[in-house]
């Protein structure tokens, strides 16, 4: 029988042995990414969203990165977020000024401090409910499945760091928010929880800080972001491409 201990070591190998985590650089895996949103925003949570032949997809969708996350068991797509880049022409900057900048707390959050052109949002974070559902106890599934939110916001922090983002931004339930903090990678709410699609906060960080934070990690956290590292960029000259 595993310790404890075990248990915790074995997550970096088993989420490589069970998960694949890569950019999504072709049309048939970014059909992928719009599949999940669709499953979990549309069908699981009913949001009314724009959806198409069994996709959900919005206008940023061209000026973003998308990452995918697959079960290798029959490649099966079970999770995906993206980062949106500044908007190079337009009415707004990033699709948050819309919906989260109105409830930024100026008391908490100096906008002085912002490289508009070096600033990306992370949104349209999904897990489909197959996976959310995954607990500790849960015999069926490995020992990274309870991490998988996780493993996304280590590929969040890396390509962040990799492409030399100044400011990050996310509009997230409260709780997520909390939760990155418990493994390393910590967010600052600057705004008070108010209603899109539920309860939200808009959250920020910087490049600078996920770096550190991401060089700090100790095992098995390490371990997994490592992991995540090495799936991203894998066949990839991803690294050195940077934000405009």
């Amino acid at each position: 029988m595993r310790t404890a201990t075990d248990q915790t070591l074995a997550i970096a190998p088993d989420f490589d042995e069970r998960y694949q985590i890569l950019i999504a650089n072709t049309e048939a895996l970014r059909r992928e990414v719009y599949q999940v949103r669709c499953q979990v925003f549309c069908d699981e949570l009913g949001y009314d969203m724009n959806r198409s032949q069994g996709c959900e997809s919005d206008e940023y969708d061209d000026g973003s990165l998308h990452v995918l996350l697959r079960h290798r068991d029959g490649d099966k797509p079970i999770g995906c977020f993206r980062l949106v880049m500044p908007q190079a022409c337009g009415n707004i900057w990033l699709p948050f000024d819309l919906y989260g900048v109105p409830h930024v707390d100026r008391t908490l959050f100096n906008w002085n401090t912002v490289n508009f052109g070096r600033s990306v949002e992370v949104s349209r974070l999904a897990l489909s409910s197959s996976v959310r559902r995954c607990g500790q106890t849960d015999r069926s599934t490995g020992a990274s499945s309870p991490f998988l939110a996780t493993a996304m916001f280590y590929a969040v922090s890396s390509l962040v760091v990799s492409r030399g983002v100044e400011n990050v931004f996310m509009v997230i339930e409260p709780r997520l928010g909390r939760l990155t903090s418990r493994f390393g990678i910590k967010l600052d709410q600057i705004s008070r929880p108010f209603e899109y699609y539920g309860q939200r906060a808009t959250f920020t960080t910087t490049g600078g800080r996920m770096g550190t934070e991401s060089r700090q990690l100790k095992r098995p956290w390490r371990d997994l972001f490592e992991v995540v590292e090495k799936q991203l960029y894998a066949g990839l000259e991803a690294k050195q491409v940077q934000v405009a």
